[in-house]
This record gives C-alpha cells, structure tokens and sequence, in this order.
C-alpha cells in the first residue's frame, strides 16, 4: 500500500523582490507525494483522519511536504490509500517519492524520475533526470543529487557536468 497526498501551492507575488509587508497571493497548483511502502498503522490513521491537524505518524509526514511563510505556502489538499499498482496522477504529473522507512529528526528521503517526453521542460538531448536529497521539516534540503540520462545513453551526474556534456554537443 502506498499513501498519496496532494498539496496546494500559494506563491506571493509581492514577495518577488524581497518581502515588504504586502500580500499578493496567487494560486499555483499543487504537488503530488507518495510515501511507498507505508505501515499498517499510518495506514489506518489515514483511513481514520479527516483534517491536516491530525497527530502521530501521518503529521510526521506532513510536516516535512507543507511550508508557511510570506513569500510561499504548501498545504495539504488531501490524501488517499492507494494499492502498490494503481498509478498515480495524470502522465504529465510527476509525483515526489518519499521514503516511509526514514523519517527521523534528521529528515527524510526524497526522490524524483522527470521522464523528459512529450510534457518535458528540459532540452531535447534530456531523455531523464532522476533527483535525490534529504527533505527537513523546515523546507532546507541536503545531499541534492541529480543524474541525468540523455537520449545518446550516456549519464551524467550534477549541473556542471551536465552544461560541459550540452556545450560539447553544441560545438
């Protein structure tokens, strides 16, 4: 079983050049998280919660996908069990994988496979870039690491390496 939350995204426009008291709030959609492999007991509070105030467990998780602040907000649109095989969202959604069995005080384990097809954003050479790190409760992030396979089959790990292997295919 696996749970899947879905987040809610606010950005503050007035905040693009540092924040000066104003407010002006925008809708941005939202983010898909799964947490694979998740224990029977967080599996029950989820069937069991109706609201993002709930404790134990589930909140734990929660905790390290939403943020509140002047400039950005992420909350918690809503959550469901879902069986190991069901897919997850539509084919141009790529969810965040968390790591149910590391969810401690010194964060958790995020993942993200961005398959560069026919909804892909990154330059045509870009068939996938796989992303990693370790997520805190309060939004930081360490150990970022990306690895990026491109459409020749060659892999390539990190930006600077990835803008010497573009510039050399520009040459």
């Amino acid at each position: 079983m696996k749970l899947v939350i879905y987040t809610h995204i606010r950005e503050n426009y007035a905040a693009h050049n540092g924040f000066t008291g104003e407010y002006r709030w925008k809708n941005k959609g939202g983010d898909i998280y799964v947490v694979e492999d998740i224990a029977p007991n967080i599996i029950s509070q989820a069937h069991g919660e109706q609201s993002y105030s709930s404790s134990g467990e589930l909140r734990n998780i929660f905790d390290y996908i939403t943020e509140d602040n002047d400039s950005f907000q992420e909350s918690i649109h809503c959550w469901e069990v879902m069986d190991d095989d069901e897919v997850v969202g539509d084919s141009w959604e790529t969810p965040y994988i968390i790591e149910a069995g590391y969810l401690g005080s010194q964060g958790a384990n995020f993942r993200r496979t961005i398959d560069n097809g026919e909804y892909g954003y990154m330059r045509r050479e870009i068939a996938q870039k796989e992303e990693s790190w370790v997520q805190m409760k309060n939004g930081d992030r360490s150990d970022y690491r990306a690895v990026y396979t491109m459409n020749n089959g060659d892999v390539v790990e990190g930006e600077d390496a990835l803008s010497e292997w573009l510039q050399k295919e520009d040459a």
